[in-house]
């Protein structure tokens, strides 16, 4: 962090100093959301293809995400191993359950047949 953050926990309120640290989680969550698609849109535009599977190879080393998402899709029995699982079920989420297009989406009509 820069020193605006080591004299702060929250905009513009001062307070003594302490030294701040990213967190092993904030890393792991930067690179899955930041660096990953970066590189990945790098290796797409300009058609290097060691460049995207970089990028696939990372989420595949990364730890899943934990979040309410990711927790609500194990409770119905789906488990994501990685953050590449996770990063798929966000998009499945984003563009089949919120949108209610669950007989469309291969996850949301195995769980209503299950039903």
């Amino acid at each position: 962090a820069n020193d605006y953050w080591h004299y702060r926990y929250m905009p513009d309120q001062p307070t003594s100093f302490s030294e701040k640290k990213l967190g092993q989680a904030m890393v792991q969550n930067i690179c899955t959301n930041t660096v990953v698609p970066i590189l990945y849109t790098y290796g797409y535009y300009y058609n290097i293809d060691a460049y995207k599977q970089k990028a696939i190879d990372w989420l595949l080393a990364l730890p899943a995400e934990q979040n309410n998402i990711i927790r609500g899709y194990a409770t119905c029995g789906i488990k994501a191993q990685h953050a590449f699982d996770t990063q798929a079920l966000l998009h499945l989420k984003k563009w089949y359950c919120d949108q209610k297009s669950c007989l469309h989406c291969a996850v949301g009509a195995g769980l209503l047949k299950r039903q």
